[in-house]
């Protein structure tokens, strides 16, 4: 479903998928979980669970202004 939300919204930046690795140094404790890292490489977003309504349009809203 993450390849196909990225071919629908058009998503020009790139988009990971962790693994067991990477769960442990971001201390994941539910899934799907959600960061939106900007250039410099600071976590400028970050969210649990399921995205929609109000946390889908925040969501988006970060993308969009993220540099």
């Amino acid at each position: 479903s993450a390849k196909a939300a990225v071919k629908e919204h058009a998503i020009e930046y790139q988009v990971l998928q962790g693994d067991a690795l990477f769960d442990k140094n971001y201390d994941l404790r539910s899934f799907p979980s959600y960061f939106v890292i900007n250039s410099a490489g600071k976590i400028v977003y970050s969210e649990r669970g399921t995205i929609e309504g109000r946390k889908q349009k925040v969501l988006l809203e970060v993308l969009n202004s993220v540099e």
